[in-house]
């Protein structure tokens, strides 16, 4: 029998993508799924969209809520969801046509993995463009190492997203691995207990999922002090966890990465001065304490460069402008 899919959905005024996104998901032409469309509380014509897609498609099921955020929504999927193994798909992004999950049975069968990873590539939404990826290309090399992270986070290659991973259910429940609710950058929040937890993982090494990127209306689009505050509250936090459960030293060379990008956006995005010198003091306090050690990890090492011959203030100002030239 075919291994059991839910594939969760947060659905909030995307009326003019959720079409294309559910249809992307029908392209598998897989049966044994569920799709469970989240409505988070939409104020456009999203929420009757997705009544109309439930009606034309047995698998589909919908869930209207009040509007909690994607994490919240998220989380009522999971708790309604059926399937053995969850996907996660923002409702603005959609898959790409190939039969992947035929091939996930495949795997599950014959590796039982926690996780299964697979590829991304990013869409323009300005322009439909696909913007240079390679996913593909540069994970195939990992395929054959057992523990593929350590060399990732390594090089730099490694993204956490919720939404690039099959995850088995009960490895959610048993090990209580829910979305924080109310936080922006919710999903490098869940990635580090997710990763925390050492589950194990199969990379599939297909760029499979396609992401709109810059889309307007988008919070992802969007970086305000909120989101960056949050930003630094999970690193000072994902710290502390990890070390805690004795985590392996990638993931923490995972979250030093992630405090450079963190620095970087803090001296790019417009907020006011007493936020940005506030960030930048408690971004200080995690570069300086931990650096050291993940100092000769690519990308890390060219900022760790920076900072030994410039000081803290220079390479943030330099990250910051770093962003800007790229039009970030």
């Amino acid at each position: 029998m075919l291994t059991s899919f839910s594939i969760i959905i947060p659905v909030y005024n995307v009326e003019k993508y959720l079409v294309e996104c559910v249809t992307s998901i029908f392209s598998q032409h897989y049966d044994n799924l569920e799709i469970l469309l989240i409505d988070d509380g939409s104020t456009d014509g999203s929420g009757k969209l997705c009544d109309e897609l439930a009606r034309k498609h047995e698998k589909v099921r919908v869930i209207h809520k009040k509007n909690g955020g994607s994490a919240d929504a998220r989380n009522k999927g999971i708790e309604e969801s059926t399937g053995e193994y969850l996907l996660f798909l923002d409702s603005d992004d959609y898959w790409e046509k190939e039969q992947f999950l035929f091939r996930f049975d495949e795997i599950i069968k014959e590796k039982k993995p926690d996780l299964i990873r697979f590829g991304v590539r990013q869409i323009d939404s300005q322009t439909n463009q696909v913007l240079a990826s390679n996913y593909t290309k540069v994970w195939a090399s990992y395929n054959s190492l057992a523990n593929p992270y350590p060399r990732v986070v390594v090089n730099g290659h490694l993204t956490i997203s919720a939404c690039l991973h099959a995850v088995r259910r009960n490895y959610i429940i048993q090990n209580e691995l829910f979305f924080k609710a109310g936080m922006f950058c919710e999903d490098i929040e869940w990635g580090i207990r997710v990763f925390a937890s050492s589950p194990s993982i199969y990379f599939y090494p297909v760029n499979i999922y396609n992401y709109r990127y810059r889309r307007e209306g988008s919070h992802t689009a969007n970086t305000d002090a909120r989101t960056l505050n949050d930003y630094c509250l999970i690193l000072e936090n994902g710290f502390e966890h990890v070390k805690n459960k004795n985590s392996e030293d990638w993931l923490q060379g995972y979250l030093m990465y992630q405090t450079i990008i963190a620095i970087a956006h803090t001296n790019y995005q417009k907020v006011n001065n007493e936020t940005r010198k506030e960030l930048n003091s408690r971004l200080r306090v995690i570069f300086e304490k931990n650096i050291t050690k993940y100092k000769d990890f690519n990308k890390i090492k060219r900022a760790y460069l920076i900072y030994k011959f410039f000081g803290y203030r220079v390479m943030a100002k330099f990250l910051g402008w770093y962003l800007r030239i790229r039009g970030r």
